[in-house]
């Protein structure tokens, strides 16, 4: 039945989690370089696999078959991404000493963050199960929704966020106050001179967009219509989530 193959593919997709952390230190100290294009070029990487797997054991494992190119594609984007760090002159040596002083100041200040990255996962599942609780489809709504939100998100805000951190994290490492006001300044304007037209065209254009997309097979013109409502109301929040992240970098930078 369904929660058997849904139990069956989280374990499976478990396994991707230490290669995902991993990928994620990678990326992070790549970008405390300014080395953006291996991170950003990784998750490439991790969608070509994971479709391949997909198409080709498809017919042999079926939705399994997701699950197995998932672990995959995670594998192959930490081995694609690790040889650019070594290149830094990284080198990995196994210590477990939790006393470390690094050790306690990263565990210290990841809880605050945890906290935080916990709550919206929360938020994302009690939504979840708002939408099953109501019959007409509007789980598929919502998702479609939160997809489409996203995308200016992950492009705009999400990038100019992860560009200008290593920077704000460097003046304000060196006490460069003037500067980081000045950087923090610069990323909010560009996610609100971004963001802002974004924000307008899907609220004018949601519908038409949506029905562009969505609009076939079982997703109906009156889903369409209730997908681009639900969607130009979460428009409403792009330039203050875009802004939120600027000031949770600048945060997290000042410690």
């Amino acid at each position: 039945n369904q929660q058997s193959l849904a139990v069956l593919l989280t374990k499976v997709m478990f396994f991707s989690l230490l290669f995902m952390s991993l990928t994620a230190v990678v990326s992070a100290l790549l970008n405390s370089y300014e080395s953006f294009v291996p991170p950003a070029f990784s998750t490439v990487i991790w969608n070509v696999l994971t479709i391949l797997v997909f198409l080709m054991f498809y017919k042999r494992y079926g939705i399994k078959s997701f699950a197995i190119g998932i672990v995959i594609g995670t594998i192959g984007q930490f081995l694609f991404i690790l040889p650019f760090l070594r290149g830094r002159g990284f080198r990995y040596e196994l210590d477990m000493d939790i006393n470390n002083e690094g050790v306690k100041d990263v565990m210290l200040l990841s809880f605050p963050v945890i906290l935080s990255l916990g709550s919206a996962q929360l938020n994302d599942v009690i939504n979840k199960l708002f939408a099953l609780s109501i019959s007409g489809g509007e789980t598929t709504i919502l998702k479609y929704s939160l997809t489409m939100w996203f995308f200016p998100v992950g492009i705009f805000a999400v990038a100019i966020s992860t560009i200008i951190f290593p920077r704000i994290s460097r003046q304000a490492a060196t006490n460069q106050i003037e500067n980081l006001k000045d950087t923090f300044l610069t990323g909010a304007k560009l996610v609100n001179f971004l963001l802002i037209p974004s924000s307008l065209g899907i609220i004018f254009l949601a519908n038409p967009i949506v029905k562009l997309l969505f609009e076939r097979g079982e997703f109906t013109s009156d889903n369409t219509i209730s997908t681009a409502t639900v969607l130009s109301y979460l428009a409403l929040s792009l330039v203050p989530y875009g802004i939120v992240l600027i000031l949770n970098r600048t945060f997290f930078a000042l410690k």
